[in-house]
């Protein structure tokens, strides 16, 4: 009976590798990248492993990752991407997962964009061109907003195809405006 083993890289499988694992991304049959990633999410339906890297997030094939132990004295290129709790003010994270007080800071960031986004419906309604809307809108919410968050929601109700790009993000926002 032939027994099945991992021969890494070549047979490595989504299941060897689980969240907060340190990898490396193979260059050749034998070398690793310099760089050390964090993996951040492990997707067996699509067998990809998502791996934060100093200069990106990539999505790699289980087979292009080289597992990193510190026992090897390699460290980790990304070491923790949250604040510690003892210099956030309030602001605490346990593996990457948001606390309360960080879910209260992105809605209510979220709820000003969404009452930003009904104005500039009101004003188009109105029959305002896109300047016009934008104008109005932005010295009304320039101190709470940047004006690039002006322009893409007011530019997102002219333009069908910057609409289309940001759908998911204009969704979000949409669903909030009573909220």
């Amino acid at each position: 009976m032939i027994k099945k083993f991992a021969l890494y890289p070549f047979a490595a499988k989504t299941t060897d590798f689980k969240v907060g694992d340190s990898v490396q991304q193979l260059i050749t049959d034998h070398y690793g990248s310099v760089f050390v990633g964090t993996v951040i999410a492990v997707r067996p339906s699509v067998d990809k492993v998502d791996v934060q890297w100093p200069h990106q997030i990539g999505s790699h094939s289980p087979e292009d990752l080289l597992p990193v132990s510190e026992a090897l004295g390699i460290r980790p290129t990304v070491v923790d991407l949250m604040v510690p709790a003892s210099t956030a003010k309030g602001v605490a994270a346990i593996g990457g997962v948001p606390s309360a007080v960080q879910v209260q800071v992105v809605q209510a960031h979220l709820k000003k964009v969404a009452k930003l986004m009904k104005d500039a419906l009101i004003l188009r309604a109105d029959g305002h061109n896109e300047v016009s809307n934008f104008t109005k809108v932005s010295s009304a919410y320039g101190d709470a907003l940047s004006d690039d968050q002006v322009r893409l929601i007011v530019s997102s109700l002219y333009n069908k195809d910057k609409a289309r790009r940001n759908a998911v993000y204009l969704s979000v926002i949409y669903d909030l405006i009573d909220a």
